[in-house]
């Protein structure tokens, strides 16, 4: 099974989306989301690990 399969199963079987059109409203109607918390800020002098 494709990666693009299991992504369509699992809106459709956990959230009861079946159609392009069904996710577009849904991440609509989402809102805001903080993505603060996943954020870190950059300080001066040091290096970013990966």
């Amino acid at each position: 099974m494709s990666l693009t399969d299991e992504l369509v199963r699992i809106l459709r079987e956990d959230f009861g989306i079946n159609s392009e059109q069904e996710l577009n409203d849904a991440i609509r109607n989402q809102g805001f989301i903080n993505l603060a918390p996943f954020c870190e800020p950059v300080r001066a002098g040091e290096e970013k690990r990966t």
